[in-house]
């Protein structure tokens, strides 16, 4: 008796842990499938200018990201349908992009101040160029470091919102300051938008 309860056991902290796993795959695919990497170096030195990730925010990967939070932060039902409809609302109304930059020191400034050292703009598939409303630099905490694995201890987080417009077949993400240009690339992103 003693061992079938023991064997029992452990099937079922197999299972957990196969579950646990599974579903931890499931958000590291949508991470790589949402993320970009872009980068600018010196032609001459092969000195890194910026070095950039970008992760889109669209339907998919919002809804993969809402219950990856829930799941790490131990959130219970009622705060896990709040979450998924709070991501919901900002899906309706405009586009978010995770930005994890690594830069030297004198390119750091990054915001939409007339003095950033960079800027960024979307271009839809229909070739309207839009500009972000927002710039939020984001600290880089534990949760940052799990939701994002690409993160290092040399990056700079930022959310960045752009309005919502119809971004067709594909989006074009273009990162620009006097030392460099970088372009990022998703294919239909907003499928059934």
């Amino acid at each position: 008796m003693r061992f079938i309860t023991y064997a029992l056991l452990i099937v079922v902290i197999c299972l957990q842990t196969t579950a646990s796993f599974a579903a931890k795959e499931v958000y590291r695919s949508a991470v790589r499938i949402a993320t970009h990497k872009g980068q600018a170096y010196d032609a001459n030195t092969w000195d890194a200018k910026v070095i950039w990730y970008a992760t889109l925010f669209d339907d998919k990967f919002r809804q993969a990201y809402a219950n990856r939070t829930a799941k790490i932060n131990h959130m219970g039902p009622l705060e896990t349908e709040q979450l998924i409809a709070d991501q919901e609302y900002t899906q309706s109304r405009q586009w978010d992009f995770f930005v994890a930059m690594y830069t030297k020191k004198d390119y750091k400034k990054f915001s939409l101040d007339s003095d950033s050292f960079w800027q960024i703009y979307m271009t839809t598939g229909s070739g309207e160029v839009v500009w972000p409303v927002a710039i939020e630099q984001v600290p880089i905490t534990p949760y940052e470091m799990v939701m994002f694995h690409h993160i290092n201890r040399w990056s700079k987080g930022y959310k960045v919102i752009f309005p919502k417009v119809d971004l067709g077949s594909q989006v074009k993400l273009t990162l620009q300051s006097i030392v460099g240009v970088s372009h990022m690339t998703w294919m239909n992103p907003a499928e059934g938008e």
